[in-house]
């Protein structure tokens, strides 16, 4: 394909973009031209690009099958390694990440595709969409899932990379804390639920139940033994004592928090969900007595534990 077509059909998928009234046959047309760029030219990172912006703002316009197949589409091409490549699949998968999911979990077992989509994992992250919450606990195990203790072949093979993608989840999201001392992970969720993973066996090890509403952000101390958590929605900071090893997570039964605080309610200083992401921190003091939480409204906020 020439580079005129090319631009023809890049102009045409800008336009449908900003129109309020989107036409949902054109936009079929625009979306199999930028599939057919990506497969036959040289041009097919641009048209990447282009695809995964065109699909992430016209998803409620087209059929469901659309999307899956894009989502696969780019996948196979992913292995490409170029940031436009993956930041348009991972724009993509968002619009029907249950599918992503799923379609991800037929792959990442096998040692020729593991990598590929935990880098897709990784970009997920990167782009800190809100629906992201929804589907944490199912995101991390699909990271698990490389990680097989039992499976020392395709671990060896994948420990770098995962590793990689848990960061990422770590950096980005504050609802998400590991602790290195322990060598867990935990994450808060839309479901009021907090869930530790142990990393050695990759597995859950602990669901801490409490909130009244979706987790926020997390963070454990240095020791990994406590862990503070903080709702904006429930307005609550909470401290869980956590066990140690195998055992503990067997026989401790329901946790409930060691502290519990009620705060104000206060206003946020964006209605947009990633600068509320980009704000809010969780830090412990050096004696563990007292934690530094940022809330919604950019100010900090030091609660001493007695």
């Amino acid at each position: 394909m020439c580079l005129t077509e090319v631009l023809s059909t890049v102009i045409l998928a800008y336009i449908e973009i900003t129109l309020q009234n989107p036409d949902s046959q054109l936009a079929l047309t625009i979306i199999g031209s930028l599939r057919n760029i990506i497969q036959s030219s040289d041009y097919s990172s641009f048209a990447a690009s282009v695809l995964g912006k065109t699909v992430n703002h016209l998803k409620n316009t087209l059929p469901s099958h659309v999307i899956v197949e894009t989502q696969q589409e780019l996948f196979n091409h992913s292995h490409i390694e170029t940031k436009a490549l993956r930041r348009a699949l991972a724009n993509v998968a968002v619009c029907d990440i249950e599918h992503f999911i799923e379609y991800l979990s037929t792959h990442i077992t096998n040692k020729n595709y593991s990598r590929q989509c935990l880098g897709s994992l990784e970009e997920l992250a990167k782009l800190k969409y809100s629906r992201l919450t929804e589907f944490l606990p199912s995101l991390v195990e699909l990271i698990l899932k490389t990680l097989d203790p039992h499976n020392s072949a395709l671990r060896k093979h994948n420990i770098t990379k995962a590793s990689e993608a848990l960061q990422e989840f770590v950096l980005k999201l504050p609802m998400v804390s590991f602790t290195q001392a322990k060598q867990q992970l935990a994450v808060g969720t839309s479901d009021n639920l907090i869930v530790v993973y142990d990393l050695k066996t990759a597995t859950r090890w602990k669901v801490l139940r409490g909130h009244t509403a979706p987790v926020s952000v997390l963070a454990f101390d240095e020791s990994g033994k406590n862990l503070a958590s903080y709702s904006i929605s429930d307005c609550s900071l909470r401290v869980w004592k956590l066990g140690s090893g195998f055992l503990g997570g067997l026989m401790s039964g329901e946790v409930r928090p060691s502290k519990l605080i009620y705060l104000d309610r206060i206003d946020a200083v964006s209605p947009k969900f990633s600068d509320i992401l980009d704000i809010l921190s969780l830090a412990w003091s050096e004696d563990n007595n007292s934690v530094t939480l940022v809330r919604e409204n950019g100010n900090d906020y030091v609660y001493i534990f007695k």
